[in-house]
């Protein structure tokens, strides 16, 4: 295991340096903005930011202004004001018969009621509003699923048989928020055995055009309603089979709302033939949809525009989508895909051809032009188009390439500080840098009076003779594996340089002389006990140096002195043989 996390820790270090070169730039922009959008389609594909996506649709719809209604829908409420006249909720089944009557008689043309009858009455009040809905031929009742996730025969709820055959038709009311209580999505089909029941604002719209809900056509992710002497209507749907509700507005702020007990004095004074508290014409051939309003009757539902909608504004909404042709379009995973990699090829386009900080510019400017076409796409197209994981893509763009950036500058600032207090070839520090080094070393040792310091100079013997038998190659082969062996003997705090050539200088902070003849001697042993391989025919070869070695004790005396007075050691070890240490 540890090899295999090595091996992989050695891939990432050689991507790494081969991504910061200058003449890869443009590969390692390439290589950044696919890992990105390989994020970004990993991410759309997993649903991670799904929450989000939906939060940033009702924000498109608090930008939209109010669509317009039709005005052949009226909802009328069962709300506060009628409750306290006509006595506690639930009313008697004879109250609703009342109002049948009163709408056949204002000639409208269906009438819906958005409450659930599943229990008979204790008294006639069921057989009264079941002859009262035959007699009118255009009433809806609602059924419900308990769970749309499970449909079985004991999980709907519906009208008592007796209402089932007075009625026109059903329509479903189920509803199923998402996960933050929201309600977005609505289903407008739900397979039944064998029975389709549509949504009952559907219903509705349907019985406006005169259209039989067996003429409804299902597709994978639409439905089709023939519409006489119109062109068809195309329905889209999402991939589950929902649509998303196209909200007109606040409850407030749309549609016709009457009052349940404002309609039956309207028609008391009617038939009277008094002045009327509504006008009578406004009912000729419209959709009514009865519902409870009250705050208290627990029928309210939190909707992106406000977080009390009662539910009977669901069924009115889905008919006016139906009525005015504006219906939600959803982009689909290969659009929403294909949007994702187009932005990261124009990413791409826009790194390639622009500087660093105009780039950062472009690509924020981008991401908020995007944000921009999405509300107006939604507001004057009524399409939907994802937001968040293009989003993502631009905000991670932006940040991986000013983060690649950063680390280009500083590998490069680094490179540069290298090559300025470094030998090339060695690692090793450069004379010049070494000698900073040094002289503030002494400086920090004539301060500390009982701090000792010392220097190490060698130099490889006969190295020209390496040259000229095995070629240059060789001899930096060599240069470098004594520097490797120097660096393996010092300590962290040891300053190793190369002097020039194949002469090599050691600094040794805290080290006296005694002490420094011993490192000096180890290092001589271990270059004179490493094997090399030089040239083609790999000639077994071993090399020697010469040390000398001196401790820094004169208070005035210089780095140069001391580089000089070191440097006469290394002569003297020169000069009695070579492959020796000579302390001065």
């Amino acid at each position: 295991m540890p090899d295999f996390l090595l091996s992989i820790r050695r891939f990432f270090v050689n991507v790494n340096a081969y991504l910061i070169r200058e003449e890869n730039l443009f590969v390692s922009k390439i290589f950044i903005i696919v890992l990105v959008a390989l994020m970004s389609t990993f991410f759309y594909i997993t649903g991670t930011f799904d929450n989000i996506e939906n939060i940033t649709l009702d924000q498109r719809f608090k930008y939209r202004k109010n669509l317009l209604t039709h005005p052949k829908i009226i909802i009328i409420q069962i709300a506060e004001d009628s409750i306290k006249k006509l006595g506690r909720w639930p009313w008697s089944r004879e109250r609703h018969a009342e109002l049948t009557k009163v709408m056949s008689d204002f000639g409208v043309k269906a009438l819906a009621f958005d409450i659930l009858f599943p229990e008979t009455s204790t008294n006639e009040s069921d057989t009264l509003f079941a002859q009262d809905m035959k007699k009118a031929g255009n009433v809806y009742l609602p059924v419900a699923f308990q769970n749309l996730h499970d449909i079985r025969g004991e999980n709907i709820i519906q009208s008592i048989p007796l209402f089932e055959n007075a009625v026109k038709g059903e329509g479903h009311i189920t509803v199923q928020p998402d996960s933050d209580g929201l309600l977005r999505r609505i289903k407008l089909r739900v397979q039944h055995k064998n029975r389709n029941y549509y949504q009952l604002g559907l219903m509705l719209a349907l019985d406006y055009y005169g259209i039989d809900p067996k003429d409804v056509k299902a597709g994978n992710n639409f439905l089709q309603v023939p519409i006489p002497d119109e062109k068809p209507l195309i329905i889209p749907l999402t991939k589950e089979g929902d649509i998303f509700i196209n909200w007109a507005g606040k409850w407030t702020e749309t549609f016709s709302h009457v009052s349940y007990n404002d309609v039956l004095v309207t028609h008391s004074q009617w038939l009277q033939g008094q002045k009327t508290w509504l006008p009578v014409e406004m009912f000729k051939d419209s959709l009514c949809i009865v519902g409870v309003t009250a705050t208290g009757l627990h029928d309210i539902r939190s909707m992106p525009l406000e977080p009390a909608y009662p539910s009977v504004g669901i069924n009115a909404t889905v008919t006016n989508s139906v009525l005015q042709r504006e219906f939600l379009s959803i982009s689909g995973d290969i659009e929403n895909l294909l949007i994702i990699w187009c932005l990261s090829g124009l990413i791409f386009f826009v790194t390639h051809r622009a500087g660093y900080f105009k780039t950062i510019f472009l690509i924020i400017a981008l991401g908020l032009s995007y944000m921009t076409a999405s509300v107006v796409l939604f507001s004057h197209a009524t399409i939907i188009i994802s937001v968040v994981y293009p989003l993502i893509l631009i905000f991670f763009s932006t940040f991986a390439l000013a983060l690649y950036h950063h680390i280009v500058i500083t590998v490069e600032k680094r490179r540069l500080t290298n090559l300025a207090i470094r030998d090339n070839m060695t690692g090793l520090y450069n004379i010049s840098h070494f000698r900073l080094l040094l002289n503030a070393e002494i400086k920090s040792t004539k301060l500390r009076r009982n701090k000792n310091l010392s220097l190490i100079m060698f130099d490889l013997d006969f190295f020209k003779k390496i040259n000229d038998n095995f070629g240059h190659a060789a001899g930096d082969e060599i240069l470098y594996t004594v520097a490797s062996i120097l660096r393996s003997i010092s300590r962290t705090l040891d300053v190793a340089c190369r002097y020039g050539g194949e002469e090599f200088v050691l600094m040794l902070p805290g080290t006296n002389r005694d002490n420094a003849v011993k490192i000096a001697d180890k290092i001589r042993k271990s270059i004179e006990s490493h094997e090399f391989y030089l040239g083609e025919n790999k000639t077994h070869y071993n090399v020697t140096a010469s040390f000398g070695v001196t401790e820094y004790h004169d208070g005035h005396e210089t780095g140069e002195k001391f580089l000089i007075r070191t440097d006469q050691g290394l002569y003297q070890a020169k000069n009695k043989g070579r492959n020796r240490v000579c302390p001065v």
